[in-house]
Formats: structure tokens, sequence, C-alpha cells
């Protein structure tokens, strides 16, 4: 059931203007603007600048002497990305890192921005009976997500999660609301080449029947992927990064960063990685978890596809595509944004005792995925492993109400059954 196109009228558009000025108002006095270079900008930067000087951006080492140079302090973390991330990177480093981080926080608090603006249009463009992007409790449950969500955290250190989101929620749009498949697959492609983990959602379209959009993706990665292997050095690059991704697997740990085990990583592999130290039995369990979770959500959306507006199944991907990483950190958590505010939105409307406690349990399950509870595990001294993943038991309780939310919502008993509910 594809989405209606959206509301062109004018109490929608400045409805969602003010939301989006909003947003810019919460993100620009969270944003650390004072020009210190934060942690995980330091690792994007000093890869594009390796890049220019034709280095190799996977060695920590060779980025943290880069980092002296330039007299910047603190830890530079391993450079974890496709090349991409550094070629396009690299015109900025020509501000130097100062000058580079503050545009790099604007661009972030704009994408943030564009981010919610997207997000609530895939929950206004619903239904021909009534307009839902003129309810003034859409932008404040967008608001509130906003803020409950650790995009604060993603700011404070530099994060590239936001950009990527940014690409994810405007293909969404263009997919879903404007049925512009081929260009959201365009918008998908630097997404993917960012972070690998964003070709999950191509399941996600094909099983919608959206396949323009795994046409464009494919065209957007050669279009963006070509210029970063022509260029001096860039064969390399793509060398050194098939190399490195050897000590990226499921049980191993990156050089210069935390064991696969350490209590920051919340990924299935994380809590793996918990009850044993052997690599083999981590990657074996690992893939077990991740097939069954990924069998359960396609037979859920094969069955109700048809009878289900293609938003509503949204939530369990992004949960999906942050726990099959490798490493997941509190950072990753914003993902989950755009389909925590349309499943917690339809839920919202449809009224009803249990419709109403599953919002709670969305609301207080986001919350606790979004704590950073890693930082007290040691703390408290917890003395049993199962009990320092408090966060990814929170994101399965999400994939759960996810694929539950339609039922409660009354959506699978056809579009012509009396109580159903439309969206």
């Amino acid at each position: 059931m594809p989405l209606t196109p959206f509301s062109q009228s004018r109490r929608v558009r400045w409805t969602l203007a003010l939301l989006a000025l909003a947003a810019i108002v919460y993100l620009l006095k969270t944003a650390p603007l004072g020009g210190h270079v934060m942690a995980d900008f330091r690792s994007f930067y000093f890869a594009g600048v390796a890049h220019l000087e034709g280095g190799n951006l996977y060695d920590a080492e060779y980025l943290g002497n880069l980092a002296a140079q330039a007299d910047v302090e603190g830890t530079v973390y391993p450079y974890l990305y496709p090349p991409p991330l550094a070629f396009y990177m690299a015109p900025v480093a020509h501000l130097g890192p100062r000058s580079a981080t503050t545009v790099w926080m604007l661009l972030l608090v704009v994408l943030g921005a564009s981010i919610v603006f997207c997000s609530t249009r895939l929950c206004a463009a619903r239904g021909e009976s009534r307009d839902p992007g003129a309810d003034g409790l859409l932008p404040l449950w967008a608001l509130l997500l906003l803020v409950l969500i650790p995009f604060d955290n993603n700011l404070m250190m530099g994060q590239v999660n936001i950009v990527v989101l940014a690409f994810l929620t405007a293909a969404l749009v263009q997919s879903l609301v404007y049925r512009r498949d081929f260009l959201a697959g365009l918008l998908l492609a630097p997404a993917a080449l960012i972070k690998v983990t964003p070709l999950g959602l191509l399941l996600f379209f094909g099983l919608n029947r959206r396949f323009k959009v795994l046409f464009g993706c494919a065209v957007g990665v050669v279009v963006l992927g070509v210029p970063t292997m022509v260029t001096a050095g860039g064969l390399q690059s793509w060398h050194h990064f098939l190399e490195f991704a050897g000590a990226m697997g499921y049980g191993k740990t990156v050089p210069g960063l935390f064991s696969p085990a350490g209590v920051g990583n919340f990924a299935v592999a994380g809590w793996v990685a918990r009850f044993t130290s052997d690599e083999a039995s981590i990657r074996l369990w690992t893939l077990i978890c991740l097939a069954l979770l990924g069998l359960l959500l396609v037979s859920q959306h094969v069955r109700l596809r048809r009878r289900l507006p293609e938003a509503y199944m949204l939530m369990p991907y992004l949960v999906l595509m942050i726990i099959s990483s490798p490493l997941a950190y509190l950072h990753h958590v914003i993902y989950i944004y755009p389909g925590l505010l349309v499943a917690g939105w339809a839920l919202l409307e449809s009224g009803g005792r249990r419709t109403l406690g599953a919002s709670v349990a969305l609301v207080c399950l986001a919350a606790i995925a979004s704590m950073d509870f890693p930082v007290h595990y040691d703390r408290l001294g917890s003395p049993v492993a199962a009990l320092r993943s408090l966060n990814l038991y929170a994101l399965l309780g999400l994939f759960g109400l996810g694929l539950w939310a339609p039922e409660l919502c009354g959506l699978t008993r056809g579009p012509n059954h009396p109580e159903s509910r439309a969206l």
C-alpha cells in the first residue's frame, strides 16, 4: 500500500518549516561550536589529509602523527570506513582542523533538521481522509524524539551518522512519498559508501517491489565510487581498505580500538563476545542470531506487505541495521529515528488502551536504548555478562514492537475492514 502524496496546504508547509527551525535551534544549542576538534571527527579529517598526501588511511599511527603535526591534541581513533568518505573530506582538509570542525558542525545541524523534516513527512503523507501533517501533535512528537534520541552525543563526538541518516531519510521520502524510486536509490548510495550497513535497506525496498531503488543505488555507487579509484592513490586506498576489512569481522579486535566484548559495544557480536572469547564461536553464533532475526522480519514483512503502508515495517530494518554491525555504540542509535517516529505516531493515532500502552513502551525502550549505560557498568560492578547489554535489549524490544505494531493498529485486517485504520 503506497503512501499518498504529501499535502501541499499552506498550514502544513508552515508547520513543518517551524518544526525544522525548532530542530535547528535545538541542535545549534547542543553542537560544540568552539573550534575544538572532536574525537571521531579527528579520524575523518585526518583520513582526508592522508588521502591528499597519498598515505594509508587505515594506519592509525600515521593519522596520529598527522594530528600531532597539526597541533591537534587527543587520540585519533582508526578510520573504519570505506575510502569515499576520506576522498570527499579531502577538500575540507584545506581549511585546517579547527575551521573544518566548525563547518562540519554547521553541516550536521542543517542535516539534522532535514532528518526531522523528512521523517515527519513520512508520517504526514499517509491517508486521504485527513491531513495528519496539520495536527500540531506530530511536530511535538518529532521534537520529543529528537531530544530523546542521542543526536547530542553525535554532535559532541563529531560523528558522521547524521550525514548517513540524512541521506537515508531523503531516500525514504523520495520513494515512499513521491515514488521517485530511481532518485531514492541515488540518495541511498552515499549512505552505503560511507557505511556499508545501509545496504540492508535494499531488502526493505526490494520486498516492497521498489526495484528501481536498487538500480538507482547501483548507479549512484558507481558514479560516486569511480572517482575515488581513478585519482592518484585511489586504488591503493581501496586495497588498504580490503586488507583492513579483514580486521573488522565478527569477534575481531580492530587495532587501536576496544575489544568486541568491550562494554561500549552493544552489537549482537559484542553480546556474544561477552560469553566466549573464541573468534570462530563469536562469528558462528552472531550469524545464527542475525539470521533468525532476519527470517522473522522477512516473514512478517512478506505476510503484511499487501495490507500495510510500506513505512510501517521500517523500524525493525533500522534496528537490525544497527545491531548487525560488528561494532554498535551509543551514537548509532539515532538510526532508529524515522522508524520510531512513524511507528509511534501510528500507535498514538490508533487509540485504545493497548496502543497507548505500546506507545509508552516504545518511548521507554527508546529512552533505555539512548542511555549511556556503558559508562556506568564498571562503576556498578555487574558480574553478569548478560546484564551489560541493556541498550541491545532495548533495541531488540523495539524490533519486536515494530513487528507487532501493525497488529495493534488494526492494519492487518485488510483495507476494507471496518476496524482497519488507514494510514
